[in-house]
């Protein structure tokens, strides 16, 4: 295996690498707007991982969204506190 090969996040990940950006700016968005504040620290991964998945599972327009515009538009923002909002009320 060439050196290339080897370096390359998609050769072992698929055509996404974990945590793919879009899911990342989503996730940093709700910690900047306080949805972690009331979590406690030691479920903060829990919280990021649940938060993960209920994104890539149940809001996968807007990760493609924020993916395809590549800035938090007012649009997007409005989705993204929308979908804070609905995952805060099913988490425990």
């Amino acid at each position: 295996m060439s050196r290339s090969a080897a370096a390359n996040p998609r050769r072992c990940h698929g055509s996404k690498p974990p945590g793919a950006l879009e899911v990342q700016v989503a996730v940093l968005w709700a910690v900047q707007n306080g949805y972690l504040d009331v979590v406690p620290l030691d479920r903060i991964k829990e919280y990021q991982a649940k938060l993960t998945e209920f994104l890539t599972v149940r809001r996968t327009e807007l990760l493609h969204k924020i993916a395809h515009e590549k800035e938090l538009t007012a649009a997007l923002t409005t989705e993204l506190k929308a979908a804070a909002e609905q995952f805060k009320e099913g988490w425990q």
